[in-house]
C-alpha cells in the first residue's frame, strides 16, 4: 500500500500513463484521447500535466501551424490604434501612431507623437484599457503652469481692486490737496510737492527782480578780480590778512576755493543801492566776504 492506495490501482495508475505518453508523442490532444479512451477530457488533461506530458511552447506553436484552424491574417494588427489611443487621450488630433511592435508575452508597444509639443513616448496595451484623461506630460505641466500663473494674476488683479476701493474709501475722509488732488494730513490745505513748486515759483520771481535790478546798477566795465588784487596790494580789507591765489582746487571738474581766496566786495551791497564801480569795491579774502553777506558792515 502506498498513500493509501492498492498495487493494482497503481498498476492500473501506470498503465495508462504510458498510454497517454504514446498517445501524446502521435500529436494527439487531451479532446481526442478522451475519446479514443472513453474517458473525460478533463481527467485526461489532470493526468497528463502532472506527470509532465504537456507540450512545450515550440511544439505548441508546431502543432497551430500544421493545424487547419490556423489563419495567417490572425497576425495581422487587427485594432485601429489611432482611434484608441485618441480615446485614451480624450479627444482626436492630440498625438499620433507613429508604429506598433508586438512583443513576447502577446501585448503590444506603440509608440506615439504629441502634435502639440512634439514629445515621443512608448505606451503598452495594456494601459490602453486604463481611463486617462489630458495631454501628454509636457503639455499638462505647461497647461498647469498656464493655469497656475492665470490664478495669481487674478489674485493680484482683485488686490488692486481691493486697494482702489479702500483708497476712495479713505479720501471720502480726508481732506484733498487744491491743487493736484492727492490726499494730505489735516490741518493742510496743499502737498509737499505743490508746497515745494510754490517756493521754487517765488524764488524765481525774486531771482528774476534781483537780475533786473542788476541790469540798472552804474557800473565800471574794466573792473576784474587780478586789478583789485594789485590796487589792494592783495590785502584783505576786512580782517588784514593776505588772499592767496593758490587757495584753491579742483573737485571732480568743479572749481573750489578756501577761505583766503581773493574775491571782490562791495562796500554798499548793490541790494541796498550801491554801484558797481571803483569808488564802491574793495578787496576781501572769501571768508570774510560770505560772512558779510549783503550787510552793510560786519
Amino acid at each position: 500500500m502506498k498513500n493509501g492506495h492498492s498495487e493494482e490501482f497503481l498498476l492500473k495508475q501506470l498503465r495508462r500513463i504510458s498510454l497517454y505518453a504514446s498517445l501524446r508523442s502521435q500529436g494527439l490532444t487531451y479532446e481526442d484521447i478522451a475519446k479514443k479512451t472513453g474517458t473525460s477530457k478533463e481527467i485526461v488533461e489532470r493526468i497528463c500535466r502532472d506527470n509532465g506530458l504537456g507540450y512545450s511552447e515550440e511544439e505548441r506553436k508546431r502543432i497551430y501551424l500544421n493545424s487547419a484552424k490556423y489563419n495567417k491574417s490572425c497576425y495581422k494588427p487587427s485594432v485601429n490604434w489611432q482611434e484608441r489611443v485618441d480615446k485614451h487621450y480624450n479627444g482626436s488630433g492630440i498625438t499620433e501612431v507613429l508604429s506598433v511592435d508586438r512583443v513576447n508575452n502577446g501585448e503590444s508597444r506603440i509608440t506615439i507623437k504629441c502634435t502639440t509639443c512634439g514629445n515621443v513616448k512608448t505606451l503598452s496595451s495594456s494601459t490602453l484599457r486604463k481611463s486617462h484623461n489630458g495631454y501628454c506630460d509636457i503639455c499638462r505641466k505647461s497647461e498647469n503652469e498656464k493655469r497656475l500663473l492665470n490664478e495669481r494674476l487674478d489674485r493680484q488683479e482683485a488686490k488692486e481692486r481691493e486697494k482702489r476701493h479702500n483708497r476712495k474709501i479713505i479720501q471720502l475722509s480726508l481732506p484733498m490737496c487744491t491743487k493736484c488732488g492727492m490726499l494730505i494730513p489735516k490741518g493742510h490745505t496743499v502737498c509737499e510737492v505743490c508746497k515745494h513748486d510754490k517756493l521754487k515759483e517765488n524764488y524765481r520771481k525774486k531771482d528774476v527782480k534781483r537780475r533786473a535790478k542788476l541790469r540798472e546798477v552804474k557800473r565800471d566795465k574794466d573792473i576784474t578780480l587780478r586789478k583789485l588784487y594789485e590796487r589792494d596790494n592783495g590785502i584783505c580789507y576786512l580782517c588784514g590778512r593776505v588772499c592767496e591765489w593758490s587757495d584753491s582746487k579742483y573737485i571732480d571738474g568743479a572749481f573750489v576755493v578756501g577761505g583766503s581766496y581773493p574775491t571782490v566786495e562791495h562796500i554798499k551791497p548793490i541790494s541796498f543801492g550801491g554801484t558797481d564801480t571803483w569808488d564802491n569795491i574793495k578787496l576781501a579774502c572769501h571768508y570774510c566776504n560770505s560772512k558779510k553777506g549783503n550787510r552793510i558792515a560786519i
